[in-house]
């Protein structure tokens, strides 16, 4: 019975943790950076767009968190753009109706954007290029 207890108590102590953590992270992030890119490592000269928007960093947030995994990528083109939002660095490519972001810390791994959020992304880039 104890056993069962402490396991119940750790699980939603847990749980609690893994809610806190996320329902903050969009509330502390103030800010984003987008850069156009000529490769990997080489940005192009005068990109960087600092967003302050919370609806244009939602947008971003959203479609990151609601990615889906693609697969172990380990030959990708250089992408179109780089996102530093929070504590983390996207590469992001961009098509007319998909999208693929992939997390700088591990770059075997991508991950597929909604379309919705393509067409939102799509928008405001248009908006601040």
């Amino acid at each position: 019975m104890i056993k069962h207890f402490f396991n119940l108590a750790t699980f939603l102590a847990l749980f609690m943790i893994l809610i806190g953590c996320t329902e903050n992270n969009i509330n502390n992030i103030e800010s984003m950076n987008i850069y156009k890119m000529k490769s990997f490592s080489v940005t192009s000269k005068n990109s960087l767009r600092e967003i302050n928007d919370t609806k244009i960093i939602n947008i971003f947030y959203e479609a990151i968190n609601n990615a889906s995994i693609i697969s172990d990528s380990t030959d990708m083109v250089d992408p179109q753009y780089k996102i530093e939002i929070g504590n983390d660095t996207y590469f992001l490519w961009l098509y007319e109706n998909s999208g693929i972001l992939m997390n700088d810390k591990d770059s075997h791994t991508t991950f597929s954007i909604s379309e919705k959020s393509v067409k939102e992304i799509n928008s405001v880039l248009a908006n601040i290029y």
